[in-house]
């Protein structure tokens, strides 16, 4: 349903990445390459940004694209009937394109989400019907889109542009052992550092933390991760990792409350069910290989949130 049009969009990203022989230069400062609403921005963020934009506008069927860093403080809340928005972070874990010299680095990803639209009310996580998350060092991908009849599609992954598309299975386990098993924690908020340290105090293992959050929930999908969690996980990333891990039968559920995404009660008063997926603000998340663990992750953390 969104196959054609969401690779076209990253072979258009990839391609223009590989040709901007000034990409890395810095356009706005900003407090940091983290940040929610003032980042810092490389002329790669923009140059994606508005490309890849262009590619979904130019399809009828999207009435609204949003990019990371180029539209501020965006509720995905339009009036268009029968129509979807796409929502773009050109370049998750920007710092370490800008790094990356003489070898591949950290990763950056590009991160697309695209939901239905809600007639005019809030748009929830389940509203989510597809997404893609683009590994541009090694050219590998993971993707969801709904089946041609309109059903639920499965999360696929694909590990390089030659590799063989293949249906995204998670770890299987139901308890923590760093010993076998890759726990993942988005350490650029101090909060989520202090707490993944306080939790697994003692505990020899892979625990562990990258730079591109998008793509560190998506390995969670495929089963290279058996969780990651932030206290501050910003949505431009959630939202399309959301999508990816319940599309492979994993779970995301609320750090604070422990309850699943997809069954909270958003705003108690309005009884709707699901949580809204607001672009521009961060959600405490854990981000899991399947329910029971990702409870027990919770557990861990548990005592040490506020």
């Amino acid at each position: 349903m969104f196959s054609f049009i969401t690779k076209l969009a990253m072979f258009r990203a990839d391609a223009m990445l590989k040709d901007l022989t000034d990409g890395r230069n810095v356009l706005h400062e900003g407090e940091g390459s983290g940040s929610l609403v003032n980042d810092r921005e490389l002329k790669a963020d923009t140059e994606i940004g508005q490309a890849v934009s262009k590619v979904f506008l130019e399809d009828s069927r999207f009435k609204y694209a949003v990019v990371e860093g180029g539209t501020p403080n965006c509720v995905f809340n339009f009036k268009a009937k029968d129509s979807y928005v796409v929502g773009i972070d050109p370049i998750d874990g920007s710092l370490a394109y800008e790094k990356a010299r003489l070898t591949a680095g950290a990763p950056y990803s590009l991160v697309v989400t695209i939901a239905r639209a809600r007639n005019g009310e809030d748009i929830l996580f389940k509203d989510i019907v597809a997404s893609l998350v683009y590994d541009f060092r090694v050219n590998g991908y993971w993707i969801r889109q709904p089946n041609k009849d309109g059903t639920v599609g499965h999360t696929m992954v694909r590990s390089s542009l030659r590799g063989m598309l293949k249906k995204a299975i998670p770890d299987k386990s139901k308890t923590v052992d760093l010993g076998k098993q890759f726990v993942v924690f988005e350490s650029y908020y101090p909060q989520t550092r202090d707490i993944a340290f306080k939790a697994f105090e003692g505990e020899k293992g892979y625990l562990r933390s990258f730079c591109s959050a998008a793509w560190e929930m998506a390995m969670v999908s495929s089963g290279d991760f058996s969780a990651q969690f932030c206290l501050s996980q910003k949505n431009h990333e959630l939202g399309a990792a959301y999508n990816l891990v319940t599309g492979a039968g994993g779970s995301v559920i609320n750090a604070m409350s422990g309850e699943s995404i997809a069954d909270e009660v958003w705003m108690k008063w309005t009884g709707k069910l699901g949580k809204q997926y607001d672009w521009n603000i961060q959600t405490p998340v854990i981000v899991a290989c399947n329910e029971a663990y990702g409870k027990e992750v919770y557990k861990k953390i548990k005592p040490y949130v506020g």
